[in-house]
């Protein structure tokens, strides 16, 4: 009797023991302080050969999608961004370069011009010539200085502003007119919750039917933000073991671009089913 209750014991200590030392694969997206809500994206593709990406953007005239990418850095030399243009069924991805561009934190469709910003919020401008997009300028946004890196970049088509965050410290914001000229700075808020906001880090972000919807990949969350006041309204958790990199609309479902642990150049395209 008293081994059979040793036994129970032990086998009780272990099953403790085993949560405790291997938590089961929820707990990677049970993290987010602020998330009312939990989501599981859901796989559309997987795409091998597409280094640092950090970008997802809709062509709505080409049908198509596109991955823009990091430059490479290394001690002595800096690489160039790259553009992977995505073909119609999502299996492969035809990568170009992007010479004297720089790093490209994320991008946008302005009229006939694509539009990435670099980490020190600089714009970049780019033409579309024979099927491929040419750096063409670049424009220096914010002159008052920066607290943090910029990340992330959306265009309000109604507004007729571009809008872009820090990506760390007070979730600084700004707003900008077409031509990159600043017009104002704002602070994310979430009311009796200012502390858990900050540690949030904000990256890219997209409008998506009248929503602007910012990634934080630390905590693997979507942030529902109102655009003039700057209130989080909500924060909705991804159910996903990747590292969530961008997220982009076309128009109809959010997607997100995510990277594969362990294999840095392998991606996922996986729609968001909102709440």
């Amino acid at each position: 009797m008293f081994k059979v209750i040793g036994l129970i014991a032990l086998l009780m200590i272990g099953t403790l023991v085993g949560l405790v030392m291997f938590p089961p694969p929820s707990s990677e997206f049970q993290d987010s302080p602020l998330a009312k809500h939990s989501v599981k994206p859901q796989l559309v593709a997987q795409l091998n050969g597409i280094p640092n990406a950090a970008s997802l953007l809709w062509l709505p005239k080409q049908q198509h999608w596109l991955i823009g990418t990091l430059a490479p850095q290394t001690v002595l030399v800096t690489g160039s961004a790259k553009l992977a243009y995505l073909n119609p069924q999502l299996t492969e991805a035809r990568l170009e370069e992007l010479p004297a561009s720089g790093d490209i934190a994320d991008l946008v469709l302005l009229d006939d011009h694509l539009v990435g910003i670099s980490s020190d919020a600089r714009l970049l401008y780019f033409e579309l010539a024979e099927q491929s997009w040419k750096f063409v300028d670049k424009r220096k946004w914010l002159r008052d200085g920066l607290h943090h890196k910029t990340a992330g970049l959306i265009w309000d088509p109604q507004a007729q502003l571009l809008y872009t965050c820090e990506r760390e410290g007070l979730k600084r914001c700004y707003r900008g007119n077409r031509d990159g000229q600043q017009q104002q700075s704002f602070e994310l808020s979430r009311t009796g919750q200012q502390d858990q906001l900050s540690q949030y880090q904000l990256g890219s972000m997209t409008l998506h039917q009248g929503s602007w919807f910012v990634l934080s990949s630390r905590y693997s969350s979507l942030l529902e933000i109102e655009p003039q006041s700057g209130e989080v309204l909500q924060v909705i958790a991804l159910e996903q073991a990747d590292t969530a990199q961008a997220i982009a609309s076309d128009g109809e479902q959010l997607w997100l671009l995510s990277v594969i642990r362990q294999q840095p150049e392998a991606v996922k395209l996986a729609t968001i089913p909102l709440p």
